[in-house]
């Protein structure tokens, strides 16, 4: 099986006149994407046993981070001029079939359209643009970096910044359509005309009250998961007593004559 993990990098300063492209520095937000989505990732996917980064500021700042949060070397991020030309997915494809078939889980860093089209072309049934700092995980059942095609990975993780927000606007927009239609059918049974001259009010009402219970949803997740790393962190910790506990034990049962 190989991996491999497609990261665009995280959102950078915009082009200024004397300002040459390639120096180009991850702005605040930007580092706050990296940190939160290298996060999701440590959690999600195993540590990769290369980073390949383009050389531009903005993808290598973007690697760092990732490295920070996965441990693994920064000296050891290897830099490939051509990721940060507009590469054709052909060029793209050649790149990873030069990888050693000794890997198996591969990280890299690049820039858009090329990191977006790629994964296009490696990847069923995705057809997304990604935006910054988003990152996929395209799964091929291959021995050999040189046998994958196109189409034939399985994404197996997809995230970027404002993928909950959107989750959750959906979900709103959802609610928001069936409040308004059960209300417009239960209203027209007491009065059509005074209904359908209040249908903006009606809408209005119907999505302030979708954005409420959205909001109540997400705030309930969000502390649902809250409890659930603490107890996870507190599991940790009565290991980590059980762990420092059992040394003693076995050396007392270790000794001569018993």
């Amino acid at each position: 099986m190989k991996q491999l993990i497609l990261v665009r990098h995280a959102k950078a300063m915009k082009r200024k006149e004397g300002l040459p492209d390639f120096v180009r520095s991850l702005v605040k937000k930007g580092v706050e994407q990296a940190k939160k989505i290298s996060k999701k990732c440590r959690k999600r996917i195993a540590l990769p046993e290369l980073f390949i980064s383009s050389p531009a500021n903005r993808a290598l700042e973007t690697a760092h981070y990732f490295a920070r949060e996965y441990g693994y070397p920064r000296k050891k991020i290897i830099l490939k001029d051509e990721l940060y030309n507009p590469l054709s997915e052909q060029e793209f494809f050649t790149l990873v079939k030069e990888l050693n078939d000794n890997l198996h889980s591969v990280i890299i860093f690049g820039h858009d359209p090329a990191i977006s089209n790629f994964v296009k072309f490696l990847a069923k049934n995705f057809q997304e643009e990604m935006p910054t700092c988003a990152v996929a995980v395209i799964e091929f059942k291959k021995e050999s970096w040189k046998e994958i095609a196109r189409g034939q990975g399985e994404i197996l993780f997809y995230e970027y910044p404002k993928r909950l927000a959107k989750y959750y606007a959906q979900v709103s927009a959802g609610i928001e359509s069936d409040i308004y239609d059960q209300l417009i059918r239960v209203f027209k049974k007491t009065d059509e005309k005074v209904t359908l001259a209040n249908e903006q009010s009606i809408r209005i009402w119907a999505k302030g009250t979708a954005e409420k219970f959205t909001a109540l949803v997400r705030e309930f997740k969000r502390k649902e998961d809250k409890a659930a790393r603490k107890r996870e962190e507190q599991k940790k910790g009565l290991l980590t007593t059980i762990e420092e506990k059992i040394p003693p034990i076995i050396k007392e049962q270790e000794k001569p004559g018993q």
